[in-house]
């Protein structure tokens, strides 16, 4: 029974609102204690203060005519207050009279002296008034009174707390309760939905009400519909059965959300060649996105089918649960329910794998500069290509760096072809190591031309003077030669971006070009931006 009440909202809530108040009873209680204290102090001192003021002018008199009997007076007025200890009267004549209560300590750390002066002319002083508080029943006084106090202030919040519980079961938790056991005793698909009273038709309960109603509604509709889905899938398995178990190529059913209805053995077992665990099953989540490793490029492809009518046909590769580059032929069709919708993505899938890989490595050869290694010109064309359509339709930044060296002619002629072939690897190298490899790309556009593009950078203008300056440093470090010798070259580094310099491949590397020629007419080693956007931010290195 309690564990039950303690998981309750209104339990808990309260608990809360209990533990809140006490904690603020806590720290309003020591500060008020601290703040009420600190007044009975106060207000012991001023009433001693008081007090002396009253017989102030008898002490006066009594140290003025040496009277004995007038200071007794005054001594034994002031020892009336329960907070003072003692009480000494001097006079500058060597009058002295004092009283005390009990036996005098001698201590004058909590002793308050008031200067006497004559009752003929109130100027001239003639003794003084000393008197000593009994710090212990000051403190036990303000003790009482600072504890009194406190006990008031939890009394009115535990009355507030109470009130306030008394409230929100009335109001909030008691109709929470009941709305909660009506809805745990609606079972799945019953036709029994909340009863909404009147009085809560406007209020959080009446909407909260109405909300599981509707819940319920569409409960009732998804059950209804899994069952029609059910059928339906039924009816197409038997419809298609022959064709899977008889065909060599992949055969796959989906879903519009991209789930695998039905498929054949073929697809599993020999195509994606993909081993799911027990706690996955490919109709259990989109399967375009688990065979294929760019499942976006699946999806454009059923997009179009359903807009065209037409059956869409690519290369696109397979996941695999290792390094083995897997591609598979797909083909991909879709059909429409009565209303125009798309009700069934239809795919046929064939081992392309042998093609591709003969098709890459002639590609790749094509695209690779023969000495250095990396790309050549028309390899770098083709990455602008798709680098270019990539950054226009998700507007992410594009830049490219125009790179020549400088000092390459004087290698050359003093050392010759072959190490100048030597200094061109090495800052191949170089720049391939300054470069992001998943989003970044270098390529030799023939001499000692180079061509660095930057891809979905974020950091804007710093980012890419972080990245020039970085290239700079990097190239002028010293390269030894084959032979021994030791040689320095530099860079002249023209830095253009998307779309400020242009929208095109040939716009971005002209403008990069231009910007690396200004720097050449600077006196090289440096780089500048192609822009006036980038002025700003210009820099060279030295002249």
């Amino acid at each position: 029974m309690f564990k039950q009440l303690s998981r309750s909202l209104e339990y808990r809530l309260a608990v809360a609102v209990s533990l809140g108040l006490l904690a603020f009873a806590i720290i309003a209680g020591a500060i008020g204690f601290y703040v009420d204290y600190r007044a009975q102090i106060r207000a012991s001192g001023d009433l001693q203060r008081q007090l002396v003021r009253t017989l102030q002018a008898q002490a006066e008199v009594a140290a003025y005519a040496g009277n004995a009997q007038i200071a007794a007076d005054v001594l034994n007025g002031l020892m009336t207050h329960e907070t003072v200890a003692r009480v000494r009267l001097t006079s500058t004549d060597g009058f002295v009279q004092q009283a005390a209560r009990g036996q005098p300590t001698g201590s004058t750390s909590n002793e308050s002296h008031y200067v006497l002066r004559s009752p003929v002319d109130q100027v001239s002083p003639i003794g003084e008034l000393t008197v000593a508080a009994d710090e212990t029943v000051v403190r036990q006084a303000a003790v009482r009174s600072a504890v009194n106090k406190a006990l008031e202030r939890l009394v009115q919040i535990l009355l507030t707390l109470f009130i306030l519980a008394l409230v929100f079961r009335r109001v909030v938790g008691q109709p929470i309760s009941e709305l909660a056991h009506r809805l745990a005793a609606i079972q799945p698909g019953s036709p029994e939905r909340l009863y909404i009273d009147a009085k809560h038709r406007h209020d959080e309960i009446g909407v909260l009400s109405e909300g599981a109603n509707s819940l319920l509604d569409a409960a009732d509709g998804a059950l209804q519909h899994e069952r029609e889905l059910r059928e339906k899938v039924e009816a197409m398995e038997q419809h298609y059965r022959h064709i899977f178990e008889t065909t060599h190529v992949g055969i796959m059913v989906l879903q519009p959300d991209g789930r695998l209805i039905n498929s054949n053995p073929i697809l599993l077992q020999k195509v994606v060649g993909i081993h799911f665990d027990g706690q996955y099953t490919p109709q259990s989540e989109d399967f375009i996105s688990s065979i294929f490793v760019h499942p976006e490029r699946a999806w454009s492809m059923v997009r179009e089918a359903s807009d065209t009518g037409r059956t869409m046909a690519a290369d696109l590769q397979l996941k695999t649960g290792d390094s083995r580059v897997s591609w598979a032929h797909c083909i991909l069709s879709v059909s429409h329910d009565q209303l125009g919708q798309m009700d069934i993505i239809e795919g046929v899938l064939y081992d392309v794998t042998a093609r591709r890989a003969k098709e890459d490595q002639a590609r790749q050869l094509a695209q690779l500069d023969a000495l250095t290694g990396i790309s050549n010109r028309y390899g770098t064309e083709v990455f602008m290509g798709k680098a270019l359509r990539h950054a226009h339709a998700d507007r992410a930044a594009l830049s490219v760096f125009s790179i020549d060296l400088d000092g390459f002619k004087a290698v050359n002629d003093t050392y010759g072809h072959a190490a100048g072939d030597c200094v061109l690897v090495e800052v191949a190298n170089r720049l391939h190591g300054c470069i992001r490899r998943s989003t970044d790309w270098v390529g030799r556009m023939g001499g000692d031309e180079f061509v660095l593009i930057v891809c979905n950078f974020e950091g804007g203008v710093a980012q890419l003077e972080k990245q020039a300056k970085h290239i700079v440093a990097t190239v002028s470090c010293p390269i030894v030669l084959p032979t021994g010798n030791t040689v320095t070259v530099g860079v002249s580094i023209g830095i253009s971006r998307l779309p400020l310099d242009g929208v095109t491949s040939e716009q971005l590397f002209a403008s990069a070009d231009a910007a690396m020629y200004e720097v050449k007419r600077r006196g090289k080693y440096g780089y500048t931006f192609a822009t006036k956007e980038g002025a700003d931010s210009d820099a060279t290195g030295p002249q």
